[in-house]
């Protein structure tokens, strides 16, 4: 009976879904360190906040069939703020369900686990002091 149930549940499942899950842990940081970042879903709404380097889980759809997109923010006093976008593409499991023509085929987009969060690179942040002027005053008489 629990090897049946098991097996049912087996093909009831995606590949994705069974190996990846729904969400994707991301890293997020930063140079210079202790940086604030926020994520904003597709909707506007802000779903993470923190701290660099920081670590947050996030949906990887937004919706059946609908792959999930991010704007990161990063800002840190005395440096320019920085925006950029955290992307999702088809996981690799998810091309196994097409192979083996499994239900992961239905299940997988509706749970999500069809995509991968691409996770976003090294923050640089840029100093938003102006560089000092020089003290040198240009020639009166050209060479």
């Amino acid at each position: 009976m629990r090897g049946s149930l098991a097996a049912l549940l087996l093909l009831l499942s995606g590949c994705a879904t069974m190996l990846n899950g729904t969400h994707d842990e991301l890293n997020i940081r930063s140079e210079p360190t202790d940086a604030t970042y926020a994520l904003r879903d597709s909707g506007g709404k802000v779903v993470a906040t923190g701290r660099t380097p920081g670590v947050t889980n996030l949906p990887r759809s937004s919706g059946p069939y609908r792959a999930a997109r991010y704007e990161l923010w990063v800002s840190k006093e005395g440096y320019l703020p920085k925006r950029g976008w955290i992307d999702s593409r088809i996981d690799g499991w998810y091309w196994i369900d097409w192979i083996l023509v499994v239900p992961g085929l239905l299940v997988d987009p509706f749970t999500g686990a069809m995509w991968n969060l691409i996770a976003p690179p090294l923050q640089i942040l840029t100093s938003d002091i102006p560089l000092a002027p020089t003290n040198r005053q240009p020639s009166p008489h050209p060479r």
